[in-house]
């Protein structure tokens, strides 16, 4: 077998053994989204049989209600639990290094993690916001979809935006540089929280989703140093 067909081969072994380690915390995140969409759907359908929609008009247009708020930091917590429950034990009993070792490129097997990861959030995400999107569609204008889930938008993205902060600070030898990435990561993240009026982000969507396909190269950064025996 040649060297990029056997690389590519280990592709579904690095998959398989993430979803092992991980498919609790997959499995739990996933219902919990699901959970918390229909909640917000059911809550406006609701609302709307108590009230009437003129109702839902109103809160949106002069009080900027979106109904979807129990939703606002859970893309957060989801991207930071899965980062520490998928790169702390790699970490923390050197299996990282162990990678290092296998006969492909690092950066490929570190990167199909990293895949894996993001994959499963964006997965998660998608679905969520499906079901908000026709949830919400049945009963309301499309503009005001459209006015909710670009509110939403941004609080999936810093989610999947935290994850490749925790791989890059985790995956890093140098403790020093941990909490300085720490520093870096949580002052980032903290802007996009700054503001809750709804669509306050809607010019930094395209700008957040080329950082993170950039911040999601960082853990490379940190295999780099280890490789090259940097802890300092």
């Amino acid at each position: 077998m040649s060297n990029s067909k056997y690389t590519k081969a280990l592709y579904r072994p690095i998959m398989y053994k993430e979803w092992l380690k991980l498919r609790l915390i997959i499995i739990t995140s996933t219902l919990t989204m699901v959970a918390l969409s229909l909640f917000c759907v059911y809550k406006l359908h609701r609302i709307i049989e108590l009230k009437g929609a003129q109702h839902i008009w109103t809160n949106i247009m002069t009080r900027d209600a979106i109904f979807v708020n129990i939703l606002y930091c859970i893309p957060l917590v989801i991207g930071i639990t899965l980062t520490i429950f998928q790169f702390l034990p790699e970490t923390t009993f050197s299996r990282i290094k162990l990678m290092l070792h296998l006969p492909c490129k690092t950066t490929t097997s570190i990167g199909t993690m990293i895949i894996f990861g993001q994959g499963v959030m964006f997965l998660e995400f998608l679905l969520s916001l499906g079901i908000i999107y026709f949830g919400f569609l049945d009963v309301l204008a499309i503009e005001l979809v459209h006015h909710i889930v670009l509110t939403i938008i941004p609080w999936y993205l810093i989610g999947m935006i935290a994850y490749a902060f925790g791989a890059f600070i985790f995956l890093e030898p140098s403790w020093k540089r941990r909490v300085y990435y720490l520093i870096i990561s949580t002052l980032t993240i903290r802007v996009f929280f700054l503001s809750t009026k709804p669509e306050a982000y809607n010019n930094f969507i395209i700008p957040m989703v080329i950082c993170l396909i950039l911040w999601s190269m960082l853990p490379i950064l940190s295999i780099s140093r280890i490789q090259n025996g940097n802890a300092s």
